[in-house]
């Protein structure tokens, strides 16, 4: 049976629960959850643009309850370190950067204290065939590439919370010594490299995807190196926070573009539209970490192709975190 092995490091606090918020726990079903949402980004560079056929690729692969049936990828946990570093946060401070960031992680009176699991943890997933056809072997494979680079688990992932780095990845048989391995950046300049190559569409349209997606118009921003993964996710949170309160007086509406509910955002205020923008946080080890910045443009709303002012408010934020 082939298998695809991927070991992943948990970079900054996450926030990862099931039924009880309160209590920390890797959970396989957020891990698929995740796989599937960038497997799904990556569909448009592979030609699916119609929503349905998207929807209908995705459930043939992932499952469904539908007519589907069964995924065909068998996911195990492997060797999770003991206790995962579980640890207890309290409610974030007012008017710090965590706060800001992790605004409904927890709160004063509803969750006061909250479990997550702690950087330097390491998670190793295996996906085993259930039936995977030509070509889905390296769909799979890029996707848990870009978990690994842009992504990460758990409440508040998309600003930086429960960031993770891939360490590993070995596809092959059962077998040892085949697959190939994967090389894991460990430089701005290497994470340039693979982040080209994951964001490469060969096409020069300005559409508008459906659904969150690398298409021509996704862009990212590398930041410079920090002493720890502390200090890079302040960077970005930092930068992202200066990028919205940039927007004032009567432009308020136009912060928007950074994700819906929002206060003072006009019309749209009380919408709900995931924020285009991901904060990540790159670290192989302990010590140098690296942010990283990605802005995935899409339809912004039902009756509104992009936010109000458009996405420049993101270029400029991107370009603040580049230096």
């Amino acid at each position: 049976m082939k298998t695809i092995e991927a070991t992943y490091r948990i970079v900054t606090p996450m926030f990862c629960a099931g039924a009880d918020q309160c209590r920390a726990e890797l959970r396989l079903s957020s891990f698929k959850g995740a796989l599937r949402f960038w497997w799904r980004s990556l569909a448009w560079g592979r030609g699916l643009r119609d929503p349905k056929e998207l929807w209908e690729a995705e459930a043939e692969l992932f499952g469904s309850s539908g007519k589907t049936g069964r995924s065909r990828i068998i996911l195990r946990s492997a060797h999770p370190e003991p206790g995962a570093h579980v640890r207890t946060q309290r409610a974030f401070r007012v008017n710090t950067w965590q706060g800001y960031a992790g605004f409904g992680i927890t709160d004063s009176k509803v969750r006061p204290k909250r479990d997550y699991i702690g950087p330097g943890s390491r998670w190793t997933i295996q996906l085993l065939d259930g039936g995977l056809r030509s070509g889905e072997v390296e769909q799979i494979r890029a996707a848990l590439v870009a978990l690994g680079m842009l992504g990460g688990l758990g409440a508040r992932s998309r600003k930086g919370w429960g960031s993770l780095t891939l360490t590993r990845l070995v596809d092959g048989t059962e077998n040892e010594g085949s697959g190939a391995e994967w090389r894991v950046p460990r430089t701005r300049e290497e994470i340039r490299r693979a982040l080209e190559q994951l964001f490469h569409v060969n096409e020069c349209s300005s559409e508008l995807p459906g659904w969150t997606a690398i298409t021509s118009r996704a862009s990212f921003a590398i930041g410079p190196a920090k002493e720890s993964a502390d200090e890079a996710h302040r960077y970005l949170v930092e930068r992202y926070r200066n990028a919205v309160r940039s927007i004032t007086g009567k432009n308020k509406p136009l912060r928007e573009s950074f994700g819906l509910p929002r206060k003072n955002a006009g019309k749209n205020s009380r919408d709900r539209r995931a924020s285009p923008v991901f904060l990540h946080v790159h670290q192989v080890e302990e010590g140098e970490a690296i942010p990283v910045a990605a802005v995935l443009p899409a339809d912004f709303l039902p009756a509104q192709r992009e936010p109000a002012g458009g996405w420049r408010y993101l270029e400029d934020f991107l370009n603040s975190v580049a230096g």
